[in-house]
């Protein structure tokens, strides 16, 4: 696994296998690749769960051209007002 981070440009020790954390730079990082693959190949990109409910990420998704956010129902309107603020 080490090695897929290395891969996108961190270092040794700028990760943590421990804890899955969804705002790690490594994280992102992947998120942003697949975006930019996918969409070159004609491929749609979606972010769910807890992920695609963050809006302290939507921004960053929107930037990555994420083509949709899957949140539950209760999510709905703040991840809504999210996408509203940041344009």
């Amino acid at each position: 696994v080490s090695d897929s981070l290395r891969c996108c440009g961190l270092p040794d020790g700028e990760y943590d296998l421990g804890v899955f954390n969804s705002e790690d730079p490594a994280v992102l990082r992947l998120i942003e690749i697949t975006a930019r693959n996918a969409h070159a190949a004609g491929i749609w990109v979606g972010v769910c769960g807890e992920s695609g409910a963050n809006t302290e990420l939507t921004p960053f998704f929107m930037e990555c051209g994420i083509d949709e956010l899957s949140v539950a129902a209760s999510s709905v309107l703040k991840v809504r007002r999210a996408i509203c603020d940041s344009n």
